[in-house]
């Protein structure tokens, strides 16, 4: 079996120290990742009150985190590739996966809402999200 445990909501962490702590506890007892989603920011209100304020760049997290883990897999959930240009966002999971020692797994998306596809612009022909996945290993 392979467990996996989410890395947000942020928040509940005190400081990047102290996720750190917590990634490397995971590490060494044997989970196979740290799930990480992909969103820039939530629109404030109070629905998203509990997904937290905090949601720092994740390619850039999980290169600090790798450097402090043997084992421990960096599985994002999806990456909203309209967030990124896509020749930058290649290189980031290619240097990632390298630091990483090959830990890095993926599916790429267009969206995960409509709201999040029209502020990308990007959408299908329905107006909605078009996912397109694919992995590193």
């Amino acid at each position: 079996m392979r467990i996996v445990c989410s890395l947000y909501p942020y928040d509940r962490w005190r400081s990047f120290a102290d996720l750190g702590s917590a990634v490397r506890r995971m590490d060494t007892l044997g989970y196979f990742g740290v799930g990480i989603p992909d969103h820039i920011a939530f629109p404030a209100s109070d629905a998203n009150a509990a997904i937290g304020a905090t949601w720092p760049d994740n390619l850039v997290l999980s290169a600090y985190l790798a450097g402090q883990t043997e084992r421990l897999h960096f599985v994002f959930y999806s990456l909203v590739v309209p967030y990124r240009h896509p020749v930058q966002l290649a290189k980031q999971i290619a240097t990632l996966d390298a630091v990483s020692n090959g830990r890095t797994q993926f599916s790429l998306s267009s969206g995960c809402s409509r709201t999040s596809s029209r502020r990308s612009a990007c959408r299908s022909r329905s107006g909605g999200p078009s996912p397109t996945s694919t992995s590193s290993r």
